[in-house]
C-alpha cells in the first residue's frame, strides 16, 4: 500500500524483495512525490536489496522484525535518512558506512546480536536517540562520547563494564545502563543535565558522581 510519500510493505511474510518489483513500486510512489518513508517491517527478509540504498530521498526506514544478518555498504548513500529502525533482527555488526548518514537522528538496533557499534559513530553529529539495548556489546566506541546532540542513550541488557570517555559536549538527559556489568557509575562532564540514569542489575560498588549533581 502506498501513499504520496510512503511505501508500506509491512507484514507480508516476504523472504526477499525482488529488485524489479521493488523499483516498480518505488517509481509508482515517486510519480506523485519523492519517497520519504519505507516500512518493510514484520517480514522474513534476510537481506536488503542494494536498490533500496539508492533512494536518496528516504528519511524514514523501518526494517524491524525481520531476519537481517547484515547491512549493505551502500547504506551510506542514504544521506537524508533521519530515522532507522532495525529492531529485532539477527545483526551481529553494523557497517561503518552507516555513519555516513549524517542527518540520522534516531537509530534503533535493539534486540539483535551486536558485539560492537561502528567505531566512527561520532560522525553522526545529529543523532538524538540511540537504542542498542538487548545486544552483546562488551564495549562502546569512544566516539560516542563526542555526540553533543544525544538526548537518550539506551545500552541496557548488554555486557558492558565501562561507559565511554565523554567529551565536554556530551550531555544526554536519559541514560539507560541497567543489566550490564558496571562496577561504578560513569563519570559524566554534565551530570546536572541528567533526568534519568538507570543502573539497576549491575555490580555497583560506588555512585560518587552523584555528588557532582548537588
Amino acid at each position: 500500500m502506498a501513499s504520496s510519500e510512503t511505501l508500506v510493505l509491512a507484514g507480508r511474510g516476504m523472504r526477499d524483495i525482488d529488485p524489479h518489483t521493488f523499483i516498480e513500486s518505488v517509481n509508482g510512489v515517486q510519480q506523485q512525490r519523492p519517497l520519504k518513508s519505507l516500512n518493510a517491517s514484520f517480514n522474513l527478509l534476510a537481506s536488503i536489496p542494494t536498490e533500496l540504498c539508492h533512494i536518496i530521498t528516504l528519511q524514514t526506514l523501518d526494517l524491524q522484525k525481520n531476519s537481517l544478518t547484515r547491512l549493505p555498504q551502500e547504506m551510506g548513500n542514504l544521506k537524508n535518512l533521519r530515522s532507522l529502525c532495525l529492531q529485532a533482527n539477527q545483526l551481529t555488526s553494523l557497517c561503518e558506512e552507516l555513519t555516513l548518514c549524517g542527518k540520522l537522528e534516531s537509530l534503533d538496533v535493539r534486540h539483535n546480536y551486536l558485539t560492537a557499534l561502528p567505531s566512527s559513530v561520532g560522525q553522526l553529529k545529529n543523532l538524538r536517540t540511540l537504542d542498542a539495548s538487548f545486544n552483546l556489546l562488551a564495549s562502546l566506541p569512544n566516539d560516542l562520547g563526542e555526540l553533543g546532540s544525544l538526548s537518550t542513550v539506551d545500552v541496557s541488557h548488554n555486557e558492558l563494564e565501562a561507559f565511554v570517555s565523554a567529551e565536554d559536549v556530551f550531555a544526554p538527559d536519559k541514560i539507560f545502563l541497567h543489566h550490564n556489568r558496571f562496577a561504578r557509575a560513569p563519570k559524566l562532564p554534565h551530570p546536572e543535565t541528567l533526568r534519568v540514569l538507570w543502573m539497576d542489575c549491575n555490580a555497583l560498588a560506588e555512585v560518587d558522581f552523584l555528588a557532582d549533581c548537588a
